[in-house]
């Protein structure tokens, strides 16, 4: 059992040594992670208030902090760090931390087998949103700032190609040394997930090469099978520019091939990273929304079941009375308010259902319809009551819906 845990140790210290022989494996390096922190920050948009300087400073400093720690429970990899107890929280790792940092989204690997910065990238969301949905503010806005550090990498070519670039990266190297980009607002691209974001930025930025690697671009006039999407496909918006070879990136005398590839994926990083901090703002926003409206709704809702969390992709909180009846308040965000839905409608009917069903998010709560005698509560597609014949409660769905 030694031997094997010794051989284990050997591996990971190969590519510890790997991933920490050269400053330059993390992307863009720190100063360009916080430039593109900031732009992204300044076209953001968001019913969410504006920022604090404390709140901005956080998403900022930990845009490029996060290639030195990581947000996890006991599971450092530095040999020199203190373990975390099994507690969550952060971890200085050095330059182990860039180990995560990398995903190649066509053979949906990372780098020597460690964790994809997709995955990697969720992984912060999550705790982002746990984090300020239990009022722990300061963390929430470290881990923003540590996603869209992994979200800006996704703009590197030597990243989405799983190039280790153990030696300095020219083009990282002379963003580094530039910084003359920006993204005109109202320009960010619309995409309804995190993974969709850094999917869309990571294709983009594939088409151009890395020290190791080429791009995946048009070769001998034909399309590489690595420039197919997930769905089969390439698309004619992929061709961002020429398509260069891995020499162009190396002699002196080609310094505008790399300002030419920098001045196509640094404006679109830039606006991917303002997508996620808008998609990130929105969520706090809606967990604000249900922290501080559920309350109004009714005096005897009883006291909160779980944490607010989602449930089928939407924010809610699930609450028990004094007699043990349930209820759920959900944030419907095309009507920015937050309804109740509790009693029949909820134990019979709503919670088999779910907001993606065929009903849809609420759009009232529990109201007597004129001349009725029936309680009676709108959805997006329809309304749940009970029949005049006193049936069951049930669904019903308005047509063409």
């Amino acid at each position: 059992m030694k031997k094997i845990k010794f051989y284990f140790f050997c591996i990971l210290s190969i590519a510890v040594i790997s991933i920490t022989s050269a400053s330059s494996a993390d992307a863009f390096q720190g100063n360009t992670h916080k430039f593109i922190a900031k732009q992204a920050i300044s076209i953001s948009s968001s019913r969410y208030l504006p920022l604090t300087t404390s709140e901005y400073g956080k998403i900022v400093d930990w845009s490029e902090k996060a290639d030195y720690y990581n947000y996890t429970n006991n599971n450092c990899y530095h040999p020199y760090t203190i373990k975390l107890n099994n507690e969550w929280g952060w971890c200085y790792e050095g330059f182990v931390a860039a180990r995560d940092h990398f995903w190649n989204a066509d053979t949906k690997a990372g780098l020597f087998g460690f964790w994809t910065a997709k995955d990697k990238a969720k992984d912060f969301y999550k705790h982002m949103n746990d984090s300020y949905a239990e009022g722990k503010y300061s963390q929430a806005f470290e881990l923003l700032g540590a996603t869209i550090h992994l979200v800006s990498d996704m703009g590197s070519p030597a990243h989405v190609h799983n190039d280790d670039h153990s030696f300095e990266d020219f083009l990282e190297s002379y963003v580094e040394e530039n910084e003359r980009w920006s993204s005109p607002n109202g320009d960010i691209p619309q995409y309804p997930t995190l993974e969709s974001y850094m999917y869309n930025l990571n294709q983009r930025a594939s088409w151009f090469p890395s020290n190791g690697l080429t791009g995946l671009g048009l070769v001998d006039q034909g399309v590489e099978g690595n420039d197919l999407d997930e769905y089969g496909l390439r698309h004619s918006e992929w061709d961002l520019g020429p398509h260069y070879s891995v020499n162009d990136l190396f002699p002196d005398i080609y310094a505008p091939v790399r300002m030419s590839i920098a001045d196509v994926v640094i404006p679109l990083t830039i606006k991917h990273a303002a997508g996620v901090l808008s998609l990130a703002f929105n969520d706090f926003y809606a967990i604000d929304k249900i922290k501080y409206q559920s309350k109004s709704l009714a005096p005897n809702i009883g006291e909160p079941v779980y944490d607010i969390h989602k449930w089928d992709g939407y924010w809610v909180q699930n609450y028990i009375d004094a007699s043990g009846n349930e209820s759920i308040t959900i944030y419907n965000p095309n009507k920015d308010r937050v309804y109740w839905v509790h009693g029949q409608i909820w134990s019979t009917v709503y919670r088999d259902m779910g907001p993606q069903s065929r009903l849809g998010l609420p759009t009232s709560n529990e109201y007597l319809p004129n001349n009725q005698d029936n309680v009676r509560q709108d959805f997006e597609h329809g309304f749940i009551t009970r029949s005049y014949d006193s049936d069951p409660w049930q669904a019903y769905y308005y047509l063409g819906k």
